[in-house]
């Protein structure tokens, strides 16, 4: 019996780790991305997006991905918005983290760079796509 209890608990533990690996937590994705905005154009202020002009920047950066990642972080999104009824932060959170698995944080970082020229507040940044 202690054998097979033991047995359970690796696999139990192991299913854990794997899990683990394969979608890092939220805040973890959030954080790399936010690094990553510093690192590159941080006088610009771009923390202070509002989470609708990170879902347009996210939008116009998987249009240029190719249909296999553009139907990775769709399904990213369907998978971290299952339980959520309202908001894009869970969109935003699951491209994000298909972008930190295929390592292009950086690129997306950089054309949010290009995008917005500054944040002076919370939301109140200034896009160059803007019409």
């Amino acid at each position: 019996m202690k054998m097979i209890m033991r047995y359970q608990m690796a696999v139990l533990l192991f299913a854990g780790t794997t899990a683990a690996l394969a979608a890092p937590p939220v805040a973890n994705v959030w954080q790399i991305y936010q690094a990553e905005l510093a690192r590159q154009c941080p006088a610009k202020h771009l923390e202070w997006l509002a989470p609708a002009d990170i879902r347009d920047a996210l939008d116009d950066y998987q249009s240029h991905l190719s249909t296999g990642l553009q139907s990775a972080m769709t399904t990213a999104e369907r998978h971290r918005c299952r339980d959520v009824s309202a908001g894009v932060t869970c969109d935003n959170v699951g491209d994000l983290d298909i972008a930190w698995k295929n390592d292009l944080m950086p690129a997306v970082a950089a054309s949010f760079c290009r995008r917005f020229t500054m944040c002076r507040k919370q939301s109140d940044c200034d896009n160059l796509a803007a019409p």
